[in-house]
């Protein structure tokens, strides 16, 4: 597994889904079941562009020679994934949301188990 890899599967899907709540802020929760109101869309427009800033740093690090910023920013994107796969976990078993959050939590989960993978294999600094 290249580390390289995740990083570029991490900067799209930032891309995707922060544009998508940035310019879409309710549609998209309303694709899970859940209905938008104004403080609802706000949270959603600043999430995507927390994804969108995630995906910038993303696709900046994954040709980092700098390995120990790397390991910092893999860090911070198990951290990300981890705590996104509780959420969406718990939010689904709530049944407010309909089936379709199952794929948020398929997305989430094996790319904290990667992350978290680059994170035990590299116990120092992470290489390209």
């Amino acid at each position: 597994m290249k580390l390289k890899a995740f990083l570029i599967v991490t900067a799209v899907s930032g891309v995707l889904f922060g544009a998508g709540f940035f310019l879409f802020p309710a549609q998209i929760p309303a694709m899970h079941g859940v209905t938008a109101d104004e403080g609802m869309k706000h949270m959603a427009q600043n999430f995507g562009g927390a994804l969108l800033g995630i995906a910038v740093m993303s696709w900046a690090a994954r040709n980092s020679s700098d390995s120990i910023a790397r390991r910092s920013i893999v860090l911070g994107l198990f951290v990300l994934w981890v705590l996104g796969s509780i959420s969406t976990t718990l939010f689904q078993l709530t049944g407010i949301p309909n089936n379709n959050g199952w794929f948020t939590v398929a997305f989430h989960v094996p790319l904290a188990v990667v992350f978290g993978y680059f994170l035990l294999k590299h116990r120092g600094p992470i290489e390209g």
